[in-house]
């Protein structure tokens, strides 16, 4: 999962913090909207992000990684609203990650 083309990739050295950590995308999603809906639109993807954190996959994450962050992004052309949750793991964890969830 490549972080680059959505313009997060980000690597900080905090060895003074423990082991280095890259971020990552963890969960992707889109969701409709229309110029009338962005309170559903909200709701939804709220709704969404709670699925998420129960699921296998959420929980670990939520768990292993550091600065969960939530990125919105709107797709011109089909009218979507694109949602990318990521976060900071080590290469370690980002192994793991990869083989058990992909």
């Amino acid at each position: 999962m490549s972080v680059a083309q959505y313009g997060y990739d980000r690597t900080e050295d905090l060895s003074y913090l423990g082991p280095k950590r890259t971020r990552i995308i963890l969960h992707k999603f889109s969701l409709e909207t229309g110029l009338n809906n962005f309170a559903k639109d909200n709701f939804d993807c709220h709704a969404e992000i709670a699925n998420w954190t129960q699921s296998e996959k959420g929980k670990w994450c939520c768990e292993n990684a550091t600065e969960l962050t939530l990125y919105r992004n709107m797709d011109p052309v089909t009218l979507t609203m694109q949602h990318a949750i990521t976060g900071m793991l080590t290469e370690k964890q980002q192994t793991f990650f990869t083989i058990k969830f992909s």
